[in-house]
């Protein structure tokens, strides 16, 4: 570990002399207007330091989905299915359990389910083995109780979702009691988001656009979900939509109502919408969303699948590792997007796989999920293996525990690292602070002599990005040591250019309340430069690769 730290510090200062302008010393740190000085020279904080709420939100997720608990799919469970179930979906569930049992006893069967499928050996392995931070929970519209089943195909069977909606809530308390988050993902909508049976019903319709009724419920259902999870903060957002079909009429009107809505009752969740497929145009919604004043931030979830597709099919396994990307995030990077890679696998078609068996494909199954944690880690918030529980665990190539144990989904550097390992990197990067700010600003200050000679600018914005984007850098990273309990560990911020984004919002309301609505604005953007940096200076001291 010592090693490893002088690595650290050697690499700080090798990066302070190469930005530092040769044959001198750095120009001295500019004081902002009206900055106080505090007891040990520093400074009087910029914006309020992050919230738990916020680090718990904004930082990488390495995690999974729970699977078919709340929403039933019958591949994954069968035994909340009775002898005859016409389909494999949750409405076929119900029914079959009602018409068998009767509603009581049906009630008591998918109680007994929820309240024992997750046991305390589930929750230690995700919180200590596989180093989760947050999970993704997949319930339905049908889970928040029986007001929400009125004039859908679950109204009969309503009794039995009639304390659904604790047990999710006892999820939460309990992810939370480990440390973890959770996305609430409303996976089932009134009338199906698509037309597969995960959507509730075995219809194979996709419903929920263009009837107003449906849109309506389904907006009624994510009120409730915000209003009842707002003093929550470790319900780190609310997803409104999985697997929207391609190219949903009225998707994005859909989008701009719920995030409307739901900025009037909780303004600080996240709201996380399906790329419906289509990932470009939802991170150009969320660009134009999250630059907005005083409305929920938006993410985007996206699926990366490669077994479906015909395309993919015909692909043997080394082709499919060489074709994981995300080269829809670069034409939006620095612009306050966000997305989450809400499923993926290690899962790949039989026709890929041909012969090949036994170590080889294993091997070759550790190498793909590899690739893909690294491909999410670069360019996204996070990912969530589908998935967690099944009947039949550790669950093969689709079982996150499985997987986990095969090497093939590492959590992020630095996830299991000490406490004392901690504490020892976070004190060398305050030792190193100063210098770094000084080194950054240089080169910040240096370039722009260089490129625009003579021209006016407020450096001194820089500098106070760089301080507070350092001082978010480290709360993030020091979270875990500093809310205490038996989790070891560090983060770090997932959705940088999201984060960055909320920081610029906040900042030009506070120069407003300070100077009044006219002030001037045009060197604003050297405030998000100089955050954006001082995330990277810190992550690079403590070892964030």
């Amino acid at each position: 570990m010592r090693h490893a730290l002088k690595e650290i510090s050697s690499a700080v200062k090798q990066r302070a002399n190469e930005i530092r302008q040769p044959g001198g010393p750095p120009p001295p740190i500019p004081a902002r207007p009206g900055q106080a000085v505090l007891a040990g020279g520093a400074t009087d904080p910029l914006l309020a330091q992050p919230s738990e709420y916020e680090v718990l939100a904004y930082r990488y997720h390495h995690g999974t989905n729970l699977g078919a608990i709340f929403v039933a799919e019958k591949w994954l469970f069968g035994n909340v299915f009775a002898q005859g179930a016409a389909g494999d979906s949750e409405l076929d569930a119900v029914k079959s359990q009602v018409n068998t049992y009767g509603a009581d006893a049906a009630r008591q069967t998918f109680e007994a389910f929820w309240s024992s499928t997750m046991t305390a050996q589930d929750w230690t392995f995700l919180a200590n083995t596989a180093n989760v931070t947050t999970i993704r929970l997949p319930i339905g519209y049908f889970s928040l109780g029986p007001n929400f089943c009125r004039s859908t195909p679950f109204e009969q069977y309503s009794p039995v979702y009639t304390n659904a909606w604790q047990y999710i809530k006892q999820y939460i308390a309990t992810a939370a009691s480990y440390g973890i988050g959770t996305l609430i993902d409303l996976h089932a909508l009134p009338g199906g988001a698509n037309g597969d049976s995960h959507s509730g019903t075995s219809s194979h319709k996709a419903e929920l656009w263009g009837n107003s009724k449906n849109v309506n419920l389904a907006l009624e259902c994510i009120k409730f979900i915000a209003a009842e999870t707002k003093d929550i903060p470790f319900v780190v957002g609310i997803q409104i939509v999985n697997e929207a079909i391609y190219n949903a009429p009225g998707m994005y009107q859909f989008y701009d109502t719920v995030v409307d809505q739901v900025s009037r009752i909780n303004k600080t969740a996240n709201i996380y919408i399906s790329d419906g497929w289509d990932l470009t145009p939802a991170l150009r919604y969320t660009i134009d969303k999250n630059a907005k004043r005083d409305t929920c931030n938006v993410v985007v979830d996206t699926h990366k699948y490669y077994c479906f597709s015909e395309d993919d099919k015909k692909l043997n396994p080394w082709q499919i590792i060489d074709k994981v990307a995300m080269g829809e995030v670069d034409g939006v990077k620095g612009q306050g997007s966000a997305v989450v890679v809400g499923e993926y696998s290690c899962v790949m078609d039989g026709r890929s796989w041909g012969n090949i068996q036994g170590d080889q494909r294993k091997q070759l199954a550790t190498q793909f999920g590899k690739k893909q944690v690294d491909t999410w880690q670069k360019n996204s918030g996070g990912g969530f293996f589908w998935t967690y529980k099944m009947a039949w665990m550790p669950g093969g190539e689709w079982g996150f525990s499985e997987q986990t144990s095969n090497g093939a989904i590492p959590a992020p550097s630095l996830a299991t690292i000490e406490k004392a390992d901690v504490q020892e990197r976070l004190a060398r990067a305050l030792r190193a602070r100063e210098d770094l700010k000084r080194a950054s600003l240089a080169q910040h200050v240096n370039y722009w002599n260089s490129v625009a000679p003579g021209q006016y600018f407020e450096h001194w914005r820089y500098q106070e990005g760089w301080e507070l984007g350092f001082n978010d850098a480290q709360a993030v990273f020091s979270y875990r040591v500093n809310k205490g309990g038996t989790r070891k560990g560090a983060d770090k911020i997932g959705m940088a250019d999201l984060w960055v984004k909320k920081r610029e919002v906040e900042y030009e309301v506070l120069q407003e309340q300070k100077s009044g609505a006219g002030v001037d604005k045009a060197f604003f953007w050297e405030f998000g430069h100089g955050a954006r940096q001082g995330i990277k200076d810190f992550e690079q001291t403590v070892g964030f690769c």
